[in-house]
């Protein structure tokens, strides 16, 4: 069973059915449920300590939108860049494929954004490290586990 989803247990459980059923003759055990508490505890273990969904009250602004766009660059990840869209908002582009994230302002120069695909976590913090006038890297929370999630200019 192969999926390219956030994991959710589904395929895991359609499986272990299916095995059951060709070993015992039926499910012994009713798989979903059982898988569901399985992908969940292992899908999260990645997730912030951060609820960037509620801001701080009092959250200090961000700073011009001119300070965080640019391109960055990281010998692991490869290129980030941050661009202001037609409607005003803030992206990221990042990965091979260049997938684009929205950026939401958190607080200060800390964004969030949702994370996606099979190592989904739910949103995610985007720390720009800015000197007066300009950002020099930004650290990209769900990928810095091993040190390696700062993006520099």
């Amino acid at each position: 069973m192969l999926t390219n989803g956030q994991p959710v247990g589904v395929p895991e459980a359609v499986a272990a059915a299916f095995f059951d059923i060709a070993q015992n003759g039926r499910q012994t055990v009713d798989w979903l449920p059982f898988y569901e508490k399985v992908v969940r505890a292992a899908a999260y273990t990645g997730a912030s300590p951060t609820d960037y969904a509620k801001p701080p009250a009092g959250a200090a602004p961000a700073k011009a939108d001119a300070v965080y766009t640019g391109t960055y660059a990281n010998a692991y990840y490869g290129p980030l860049t941050v661009t202001r869209d037609s409607g005003g908002a803030l992206s990221m582009k990042l990965g091979p494929r260049g997938m684009t994230f929205p950026l939401t302002h958190y607080s200060g120069d800390t964004f969030s954004y949702r994370t996606r695909g099979e190592n989904a976590v739910g949103l995610s913090g985007v720390t720009f490290h800015a000197h007066p006038g300009r950002a020099t890297s930004v650290t990209v929370e769900h990928l810095d586990a091993n040190g390696l999630g700062t993006f520099s200019r």
